[in-house]
C-alpha cells in the first residue's frame, strides 16, 4: 500500500467507522474508479492529439504547395521582366 492508500484506509477506519474489510474494499473501489477515469482521459487526449497532428500535417502540406506556387509565379515574372529588358534594347 502506498502512503495515500494508508491515509485513506486510516480515514475510512476512524472517520467513517468502517471495518478492516470494508475499508480495504472502499480503497480498492476508489483506486479502480480513478484508474478508469485516467484511462478514459488519456484515450481522449490521444485521439485529440491524433486529430491535431492530422490537421497540422494537412496545413503544412497546403503551405508547402502555396509556397511552391508563389515561387514559380515569381520566377516566371522575373524571367518575363528580364526578357522584356533585352527586347527593349
Amino acid at each position: 500500500m502506498s502512503t495515500i492508500n494508508i491515509k485513506l484506509y486510516d480515514f475510512a477506519r476512524t472517520k467513517l467507522n468502517l471495518s478492516e474489510t470494508d475499508a480495504k474494499e472502499f480503497i480498492e473501489t476508489i483506486q479502480e474508479v480513478v484508474k478508469e477515469d485516467i484511462k478514459a482521459a488519456t484515450s481522449d487526449y490521444k485521439s485529440l492529439w491524433k486529430e491535431d497532428f492530422h490537421t497540422l500535417d494537412k496545413r503544412i502540406i497546403e503551405s508547402k504547395n502555396d509556397t511552391i506556387k508563389w515561387i514559380f509565379g515569381f520566377f516566371v515574372a522575373i524571367a518575363l521582366l528580364i526578357i522584356g529588358m533585352y527586347l527593349k534594347k
